[in-house]
């Protein structure tokens, strides 16, 4: 009978015989179309007719009973097909079984049912992946291939203590762990023999929550009770390990008595025939582990007899009478919800003596349990405030610190005094994705901190401020962001803490709390890191902030990242969004810019020796015009590439003086290039204007004094000048600059309003030149070039390039700004210097290649600040 067991036909006639022999007629049918059996009337017709029942499943009108019916025959009619089976052709029916058992609890499910969700365990094509779960309230398929890759040593089903299934609870074991094994970590855990772990093979698990129509004991006068999960194990399609033994470990619903065991389900009875009769008794705290070769539904029971039960099985069957399945309640109470958390906090602070750490203990538990599941549960502001409040208000019972720390949350209190100074608080890292109690410390002296990743995770610094008086301060650190509803496109980088001392939110004299962080993650291009606070808003939500804070990267990568901030809240490092372009384009982008900022220096240089070598050349104003407009350009082109090669990732004074420098050039530069408009269109426009004393002076105040009234009023204003990050997508930098409302008021407000006027003077003046041109007696390929050439000039002269930058996150814009704007003052040094007669023959005469030229004095009728 052994040997015969391991036939996929003979299991079937098995399954048969132990059907009631007055079963429905269509009942048989289903059987023998499982078996892949002709029916004997009609042929194979009536199983023909099964694919037709698919669509019945969904149909609400029919019972329950009926609707297990319809999804049996659909598995059935899978099952003795030969196309492939995808999990999208089960995964709706399987939920849809525990949805049904959500109803009814007490429905009996088929005895073909059993067999067909195991078979189809090791029929469905995972098309490529690995590993696969179809995880119902009730009922969880979970399938592997394993590999070298992919090592399959068994499964683990989390402790949730709910009463539902969880997708995020069923893990595929590719290493096996003792802490696995500890009650307070895991419901099941199933440990397969070496030779079932090979290639090649299918191991699946087939998992109910609670014994849904299973048989009683095969021992006379014995009751059994399923006291926990009820699992199966196939490999491929045996039902036997071939002398191998599996492993099994259990929790169960309530604390056995002195009868319990570990029994096998033989598809119609419950017996110990598969498995060793007795459970091995735990040490505390941990699971019970059971020890089978039959791996056809195993579980832990408790045993019930006649008048010769003991007073200890007695107690214990009451405990576990809530667990048949023949009751209407639950094996395990249901999770609370965050609603009701809430309104336990509540009740404990609105009472007039203060909780204690014992009061408090089992909401972090629950709190605890919320935190660990990967749904979307959404935590109320309100949620956040009370754990803030509850800091404050829980009695230490006479002693200076108290620490409650649980696997995804940990609340730390100290009460600040002479004999207890409290400076900060450190996480030490560890290699378990959850807090431990040893992880915890609180810091008294911070000279001797650690900093490196690998001992501490998190490292908090107070100011000195907090220890003016006796106060108390509690720390509220979370292991993830789950807490925080972020609606934003921010990533939480870091473990999340909050930081709260007593009466005190804000710090004074400049001072600074200093969070030091690991970061979870390195960042990808379009992401940058920075700090973030959690800033609430009226609705009971919130996002994460930056204002305030200030990020500071660590330039070794073993060092934890700082955040700088002015305030006390929740804080953690972000991943905000960075507009870049693809890597090839940034890299030509960039190298573009430094050619062309290196050439405009070159040029601009080039200008101002013309100017110290040349009495006549720099005696005329509108050189001294271009000379001033070159020297704005060179300072700017100097601070681009500072920018691109220093990459500032950090508030340093470096960064502050580049940032205003570069502030300063680029206000100035605008303003010589409205000079130099103003200018061209009085000379070639106007023509006979009247004469304005001092002219050079007064555009020398206005240039380089109107930026800096503009620097200096920001400076005073702002709360924080040239504190924000400005990161352009291209050149690829970052540095100190204005941010927010400043950047628009004292940046982009003044270069609008300069490019609007430079763009209605350019219109006007080439009109008026083209107008001007076309009355000479020149040919038509001559008034166009002419005409082209002085609008080329007056573009660059004007600053007409600058208005690609208003849209460089297009990529054709970028392209456009950069290989006009950087090369500015390289173009200008070709018009002025190579492009003008006078300047040419200056320098050709000092170079001894042409004799001194003679300049004759122009009429004012032909006047113009053009190059000839």
């Amino acid at each position: 009978m052994q040997l015969l067991r391991n036939s996929y036909f003979t299991f079937i006639l098995i399954i048969l015989v132990l059907i009631p022999i007055n079963a429905e007629e269509d009942h048989i049918k289903r059987k023998t179309c499982l078996a892949g059996d002709e029916i004997a009337d009609g042929g194979g017709r009536e199983c023909d007719d099964i694919t037709s029942r698919r669509d019945l499943i969904a149909m609400s009108n029919l019972e329950l009973q009926d609707q297990i019916e319809q999804i049996l025959s659909y598995f059935i009619e899978l099952l003795q097909g030969t196309s492939p089976i995808y999990l999208n052709d089960v995964t709706q029916s399987i939920i849809k079984i525990s949805d049904i058992l959500n109803i009814e609890e007490n429905l009996e499910l088929p005895i073909d049912m059993m067999v067909a969700l195991e078979m189809l365990g090791t029929r469905i094509d995972l098309d490529g992946v690995l590993n696969a779960t179809i995880v119902g309230d009730n009922v969880a398929l979970l399938m592997a291939n394993p590999s070298v890759d992919n090592p399959v040593v068994g499964i683990r089903i989390l402790n949730l203590n709910y009463d539902r299934f969880y997708k995020d609870a069923f893990k595929i074991l590719a290493a096996e762990d003792p802490g696995y094994l500890a009650a307070n970590a895991s419901d099941v855990v199933v440990y397969l023999p070496a030779p079932l772990t090979t290639p090649d093979s299918r191991v699946s698990f087939v998992v109910f929550r609670k014994d849904y129509g299973f048989g009683e004991l095969d021992l006379p006068t014995i009751l059994s009770l399923v006291n926990s999960r009820v699992i199966s194990v196939k490999v491929d399609n045996t039902s036997e390990l071939d002398g191998e033994m599996i492993s099994l470990y259990f929790k169960p619903f309530s604390e056995p008595g002195s009868l319990h065991m570990c029994a096998n389900w033989g598809y119609s009875n419950w017996s110990n025939r598969g498995c060793l009769p007795s459970m091995q008794k735990p040490q505390p705290g941990m699971l019970y582990r059971c020890v089978c070769q039959e791996s056809t539904y195993v579980a832990q029971l408790i045993l019930s007899g006649d008048s010769d039960i003991t007073s200890t099985m007695s107690t214990a069957m009451t405990t576990a009478s809530t667990l048949t399945p023949m009751s209407s309640t639950s094996a395990t109470t249901a999770p609370p919800t965050i609603e009701d958390i809430i309104n336990d906090l509540e009740n404990l602070l609105n009472n007039d003596s203060d909780p204690s750490i014992t009061d408090v203990d089992q909401i972090f538990d629950q709190i605890n349990d919320l935190l660990s599941i990967d749904e979307d549960v959404v935590f109320p502001t309100e949620f956040l405030r009370l754990l803030d409040e509850l800091g404050f208000r829980i009695d230490l019972n006479g002693t200076e610190t108290a620490a409650l720390v649980k696997d995804n949350i940990a609340l730390m209190m100290a009460d600040v005094e002479d004999s207890n100074p409290v400076r900060g608080l450190s996480v030490a890292y560890r290699e378990e994705d959850v807090f431990t109690d040893d992880a915890f410390k609180f810091l008294s002296n911070m000279k001797n901190i650690n900093l490196n990743s690998t001992m501490n995770e998190l490292v908090v610094h107070l100011p000195e401020s907090v220890l003016n008086s006796p106060r108390r301060i509690s720390f509220v650190v979370f292991h993830n962001d789950r807490a925080f509803n972020n609606r934003e496109e921010s990533i939480v980088n870091s473990r999340v803490i909050s930081i709260n001392v007593y009466n005190m939110t804000q710090f004074d004299n400049g001072e600074v709390v200093n969070i030091h962080m690991k970061p979870l993650r390195i960042p990808e291009r379009d992401r940058k890191r920075s700090c973030g606070y959690w800033a609430l808003l009226d609705d009971s939500t919130g996002y994460w902030s930056q204002e305030g804070c200030t990020f500071i990267r660590s330039r070794n990568p073993v060092i934890l990242d700082t955040c700088q901030c002015d305030h006390l809240t929740h804080f953690a490092e972000i991943l905000i969004v960075k507009p870049v372009f693809s890597e090839q384009n940034e890299a030509i982008l960039e190298m573009i810019s430094i050619i062309g900022c290196s050439l405009s220096i070159l040029g601009a240089i080039i200008i101002l020796i013309t100017f110290v070598l040349f009495k006549t050349w720099r005696l005329k104003f509108r050189n001294q015009i271009w000379l001033q407009l070159s020297l704005a350009l060179l300072i700017m082109s100097i601070c681009f590439l500072v920018v691109v090669f220093v990459k500032y990732d950090e508030y340093s004074v470096s960064c502050l003086l580049t940032g205003i420098i570069l502030h300063f050039s680029v206000l100035t530069s605008f303003c010589w290039m409205l000079v130099t408009a103003i200018k061209a269109y009085r000379d070639l426009v106007i023509v006979f204007t009247k004469y304005i004393p001092c002219q050079m002076t007064l555009a020398t105040i206005f240039s380089w004094g109107l930026p800096i009234i503009v620097i200096v009023t920001y400076i005073f204003k702002a709360t924080e000048p040239y504190k924000g990050r400005f990161e352009e997508m291209t050149p690829s930098g970052s540095f100190c600059y204005p941010s927010g409302l400043d950047l628009w008021f004292s940046v982009y407000i003044p270069i609008a309003v300069i490019l609007l006027i430079n763009v209605i003077l350019f219109f006007y003046t080439i009109g008026f030149v083209s107008s001007s041109i076309h009355n000479q007696n020149i040919t038509y390929y001559e008034e166009a070039h002419k005409c082209a050439r002085i609008g080329i000039v007056l573009v660059f002269l004007f600053g007409l390039p600058w208005i690609f930058g208003l849209f460089a996150f297009n990529i054709v814009a970028a392209y456009m700004f950069t290989v006009t704007a950087t090369f500015q003052c390289f173009i200008l040094f070709i018009f002025i210097i190579c492009g003008n007669k006078e300047t040419r023959d200056l320098w050709l005469f000092k170079l001894k290649l042409k004799p001194m030229p003679r300049y004759k004095r122009q009429s004012a009728s032909r006047r113009t600040i053009l190059p000839t």
